[in-house]
C-alpha cells in the first residue's frame, strides 16, 4: 500500500493536474476555437490532464460547431497537442492511439477520405510519414479502386519517401500540367477582382503553380517519362521567365524533386 501511494504521489509531482483531476465537460454551447485556446493556457499552466481532455474534445467535435476550423484542426491544434505531449507523455500516447484506430478504420474501408486525411496529418506531426506511406500501400493493395481518392493526402509523404513509382501511378503527365496551368490562370483573374485579398492570393497561386509544375516534371523524369517532363518544362518556362523558377525547373529536368509544400 505504501508503495502504491508513493507511486501515485510521484505521478502527481511529475504531471501536475494528472491525478484526481475533475472530469472536464464542455459548456452547453461550446465554441471550439475558445476551447482550443483554453487547452493552450492549460498546458502553459501545467494543467496537463485538463489540456488533454480539451484537445481530445476539439479533435472529435470542432467541425460540428465551427466547420471553418477544418485547417486549424489538422495543423495548429495538432502542433499544440504535440507540445503538450512533450511535457505530458499520456497526451502523446493518446494521439498515437487515435492514429492506430484511424489506420484500422481506413483499412476496413470506412469513411476513407476524411479518415485518411486525419491519419496522414497525425503521422506528419508524429514525425512518421513513412507510416502514412505504408498505410497507403496497404490500402492500395486492398482497395485499388478507392486508392485515387486518398492519394491526394499521401502525396507529400510519398515524395519524402522517394516513392516516385507509386506516386506516378496517379498522375497523367501533360494533361495534369494543363489543369495546373488552367487553375493558375483562373485564380489570377479572380485575384484581380479581390482588392483586399488579391495580393496574398496571387502569391499563393504563384508558389503553388511553381511547386506543382516542378514536382510533376521531376517525378516524370524519375520514372523515365522524360519526353513529357521536358514538354511541360518548356511551356512553364514561357509562362514564368524568372531566374529562380528557371533554376528550379532545370534541377527538375535532372530529377531533383522539390521539398513538399506547403
Amino acid at each position: 500500500m505504501y508503495l502504491l501511494i508513493t507511486l501515485v504521489l510521484a505521478v502527481c509531482l511529475m504531471f501536475p493536474g494528472s491525478a484526481w483531476a475533475e472530469e472536464w465537460l464542455p459548456p452547453s454551447k461550446p465554441k471550439p476555437s475558445v476551447i482550443l485556446d483554453e487547452a493552450r493556457d492549460d498546458t502553459r499552466a501545467k494543467r496537463y490532464s485538463l489540456a488533454l481532455a480539451k484537445h481530445i474534445w476539439f479533435h472529435k467535435n470542432a467541425l460540428k460547431y465551427e466547420p471553418s476550423l477544418v485547417g486549424v484542426r489538422l495543423s495548429f491544434a495538432l502542433s499544440d497537442w504535440m507540445s503538450l505531449g512533450k511535457e505530458y507523455p499520456p497526451a502523446l500516447e493518446k494521439l498515437k492511439s487515435i492514429r492506430d484506430a484511424l489506420e484500422a478504420r481506413v483499412q476496413s474501408g470506412e469513411n476513407i477520405a476524411k479518415e485518411f486525411h486525419d491519419l496522414v496529418a497525425i503521422n506528419r506531426y508524429l514525425g512518421d510519414d513513412q507510416r502514412s506511406v505504408e498505410s497507403f500501400k496497404a490500402f492500395e493493395k486492398n482497395h485499388p479502386n478507392s486508392a485515387p481518392l486518398v492519394f491526394l493526402y499521401t502525396r507529400n509523404a510519398l515524395i519524402k519517401a522517394k516513392e516516385y513509382e507509386t506516386y506516378a501511378k496517379y498522375i497523367r503527365g501533360t494533361s495534369d500540367f494543363f489543369e495546373i496551368k488552367e487553375m493558375f490562370e483562373r485564380g489570377k483573374k479572380s485575384a484581380d477582382r479581390m482588392p483586399d485579398q488579391g495580393k496574398s492570393l496571387l502569391e499563393y497561386l504563384d508558389e503553388s503553380f511553381r511547386h506543382e509544375t516542378a514536382t510533376l516534371v521531376a517525378v516524370l523524369v524519375n520514372v523515365d517519362r522524360k519526353e513529357e517532363a521536358n514538354e511541360i518544362a518548356d511551356i512553364a518556362e514561357e509562362l514564368i521567365d524568372e531566374e529562380k523558377f528557371l533554376a528550379t525547373l532545370k534541377a527538375a529536368r535532372k530529377g531533383t524533386v522539390p521539398d513538399p509544400w506547403p
